[in-house]
């Protein structure tokens, strides 16, 4: 017993929107909006006031010895290369003397050790700072290879988080 396929009338077309329904659209889109906008403004506000911040400006110190043999030409280009590290502050030259005298003030408790220290052992130096943010050996190209220099340094100042530091640049 069979029966015979019915012709089934297609569903009805949709009705065009009303206005009601094109108000809801646009009302869901700027909930959307408004909930994106409010998040991302208050994610900014949690990172800036839970202590994300730039990283402050800090002053390290660049420091070249030179060698025993330094000639007063290298002398110069050492001290114009030194001058020309970005945000350097002044070059400041120590001479021999000047050199001994500070090791034998860091070996005051020693004076074992400090009556040994002779000229000899004392190199002569410039020094400059720089105020930045980071500093490394490669914001300081070019002055380990001048003839002349026997060690190139970065001294970093101590923080709240961090001890003072010192690299040698190769």
């Amino acid at each position: 017993m069979s029966e015979p396929f019915v012709d089934v009338p297609p569903p009805p077309s949709p009705a065009p929107p009303t206005d009601r329904a094109a108000r809801r659209v646009v009302l869901i889109a700027a909930v959307a909006v408004v909930s994106l906008l409010a998040g991302s403004a208050m994610a900014v506000a949690a990172v800036l006031l839970l202590g994300w911040r730039p990283q402050p400006e800090r002053t390290y110190t660049v420091l070249v010895h030179l060698n025993s043999d330094v000639t007063t030409e290298q002398k110069a280009a050492i001290e114009q290369a030194v001058g020309q590290v970005p945000n350097a502050g002044a070059v400041k030259y120590t001479d021999k003397v000047t050199s001994l005298a500070k090791m034998k003030e860091l070996l005051k408790d020693r004076p074992d050790l400090a009556d040994t220290l002779t000229e000899k052992y004392a190199p002569e130096s410039f020094e400059t700072t720089v105020k930045t943010r980071e500093m490394t050996c490669d914001g300081i190209p070019g002055i380990r290879k001048l003839p002349g220099v026997s060690t190139l340094k970065v001294i970093a100042p101590i923080t709240k988080t961090r001890p003072p530091l010192e690299v040698v640049c190769y």
